[in-house]
């Protein structure tokens, strides 16, 4: 299995997310499949996201793409728990759980969205929570999509990541949803968010 890891970076990364990153690529490599992590550095989100996967898309050989976050901290084995859940529910991507940055006080939102036909909202999870949930947006955290599904997405649209009131994430999915395809995220895979704290 091939994988190209995205990352848009500004400036720095914490030490937990630069030790979740490289255990990340030994796990893999220790799996026998293959990691390549590609760095934007110094762009605003949309133009970093939109210039990883392009470049993405021109490296052969890629089964799925990871878009990872820089403030992101995490398990390796969560990226096949992703991938074989997304494989299992027929899927052509899907997210990990993680909150808000900065949202440590209850009701914890997580960094998905639902549209309630005037605006998009973060979505307070119920209690005990689990398998795969269906949503409007997800956050590019931690999302797994499927090379040729975005190949697709991309030959048809050309620009995937557009800055809105509700960030890039929103324009993504609103494209994917456009496409027929489910936006959801695995309640059972939950990586941790930096903030003060991990999060």
């Amino acid at each position: 299995m091939n994988i190209v890891g995205l990352l848009p970076c500004y400036k720095i990364m914490d030490v937990p997310a630069v030790t979740s990153l490289l255990t990340l690529q030994a796990y893999v490599y220790q799996k026998g499949d293959n990691i390549n992590i590609i760095v934007a550095h110094n762009y605003l989100v949309d133009r970093a996201r939109q210039n990883l996967i392009e470049a993405a898309l021109k490296m052969d050989n890629v089964d799925y793409i990871l878009n990872i976050d820089s403030d992101h901290v995490y398990k390796p084995e969560l990226l096949y728990q992703l991938i074989e859940r997304m494989e299992k529910a027929e899927l052509q991507m899907l997210s990990a759980k993680y909150h808000v940055r900065n949202n440590i006080k209850p009701p914890r939102a997580i960094a998905m969205c639902n549209w309630t036909g005037e605006k998009y909202v973060k979505i307070v999870p119920e209690p005990g929570e689990k398998g795969i949930q269906e949503c409007d947006v997800v956050g590019n955290g931690f999302l797994v999509i499927k090379r040729d599904f975005a190949k697709r997405l991309y030959d048809k649209y050309k620009t995937l990541f557009k800055m809105s009131l509700y960030g890039e994430d929103a324009y993504f999915c609103e494209l994917v949803r456009k496409e027929g395809e489910k936006v959801c995220y695995d309640a059972d895979t939950v990586v941790g968010h930096l903030s003060l704290v991990v999060n």
